[in-house]
This record gives structure tokens, sequence and C-alpha cells, in this order.
């Protein structure tokens, strides 16, 4: 008799033990299945606001693509300057907050730095176009007048040399913000960069100036020439990466 309750009870213990056990394994499983739920909310979340993100990046890109169509670096020079301030520091958060650890990620600077870039973009613009329309209600220059064919043939000339500069600026910009870049790139991007930065038509505009309408014109075309070949490297440069 003593020796059935000495069992039960060592029975009993025992039982009690691997209840306890259990009960610690369920908390334990229900911590790590609450770890996982709000992980995977945190990732969801997160996606959703780099989705949204990068939408802003599209309207800031559209933004720049129609401040570059009004011209906005030859007739709004420092609202053009601001503008790509503006989108500079929008995309180095982006980059740093994509390079930043998976759940710290946030975004909700980078989306009013983007904001701040289309509000700037757009001042480009619309002061570009008042600019543009206020020139060319203005009466021409006595010189573009008098001197006839000449003057106006190196004017057309330097026009379209300033219209070539100004797409090779906007490629290098389209190129600078391609998310597909090989590494093998980075060296031809640099290049190509270096050359449309050396593009003016400062010396050409000051043949213009001095009247010298025939070397104007003779500089200008020979200028755009290099414009025009750095303009196809790009475009081909742009195919190539799938940009």
């Amino acid at each position: 008799m003593a020796g059935e309750i000495a069992s039960g009870e060592s029975g009993s213990g025992g039982g009690g033990a691997s209840g306890d056990r259990a009960a610690r394994l369920d908390l334990v499983a229900a911590a790590i299945l609450a770890a996982v739920v709000l992980a995977l909310a945190v990732l969801v979340a997160q996606a959703r606001e780099r989705q949204a993100v990068q939408a802003a990046v599209d309207r800031t890109a559209a933004a720049f693509a129609a401040a570059e169509s009004a011209e906005a670096r030859v007739w709004s020079k420092e609202e053009w300057a601001a503008a790509q301030t503006a989108v500079d520091a929008a995309m180095a958060d982006l980059h740093a907050q994509d390079g930043s650890p998976l759940f710290v990620r946030s975004y909700t600077r980078t989306a009013t730095l983007l904001a701040r870039a289309v509000a700037a973009a757009d001042a480009a613009r619309t002061t570009a176009e008042s600019a543009r329309r206020e020139w060319e209600s203005a009466p021409p220059p006595v010189d573009r007048v008098s001197r006839g064919g000449s003057a106006s043939e190196a004017w057309a000339a330097i026009d379209a040399l300033q219209t070539a500069i100004d797409r090779a600026k906007t490629l290098i910009f389209q190129l600078e913000r391609c998310r597909r870049k090989p590494r093998d790139f980075k060296k031809d991007m640099e290049d190509m960069k270096g050359k449309v930065d050396g593009f003016n038509a400062t010396d050409v505009q000051g043949m213009y100036a001095r009247m010298d309408y025939d070397g104007a014109k003779a500089h200008a075309d020979s200028l755009k020439g290099q414009v025009d070949q750095v303009i196809a490297d790009m475009q081909a440069a742009k195919t190539k990466i799938k940009c």
C-alpha cells in the first residue's frame, strides 16, 4: 500500500514537470510566431512605402523632363540649379535608405525631399516658360536685323548648338539615375559626363557679340558635331544597359 502511494506521488510529480515544460514550449512557439507575423507586417509596410516612393521618383522625373523641354537650363538657371540640388538630396537619401538594414528603413524623409524636388522643377519650368515668352515677344537685336542672312545663320547655328548641349545634359541626367548600371559602365559614364560638362556656347556667343558671324557659325557647327557624337554614344549606352 505504501509502495503504491509512493509510486503514485512520483508519477504525479513527473506529469507536472512535463506539463510545465510543454507550457513553456507553447509560450516560446507563440512568441516566435508573433515575431514572424510582426516581421512580415514590417516587410509588407516597407514594400508598400518603397512602392509609393518609386511613384514619387517617377513624378520627379516627369517634372524634370518638363523643365528640360522648357529649356530651364537656359532660361531659368538659378531655379534649375536649385531643382538639381533638391533632386540630388532626394536621390542620395533614397540610396541611403535602400542600403540600410532591412527592418530600419524609412522613406518618410525621402518622400518629403522628392516632393521638394518636384516643386523646384515645376518652378524652374514656369520661370523658363515666362522668360522665353518675354524674350520672344521682344524686338530682335539691331544687328540681327541689319546684318541680314549672315547674322541670322550664325544665330540659328548657336541656337542649334545650345539645344544639342541641353539634350546631352538631359541624357546625362537620365543615365545618372538609371537603376541598372553594370560595374564596367562607371568609367564610360565618367568619360561621357566629362565631355558634356565641357560643352558650352560661351565662346561662340562671344564671337557673335563681336559680329564675327561667319566664324561663330563655323565654330557652332563644328562644336555641335562633337555634341551630336556624344549624344549618339549616350543613346547607345542607354539602349545597352536597358535604361
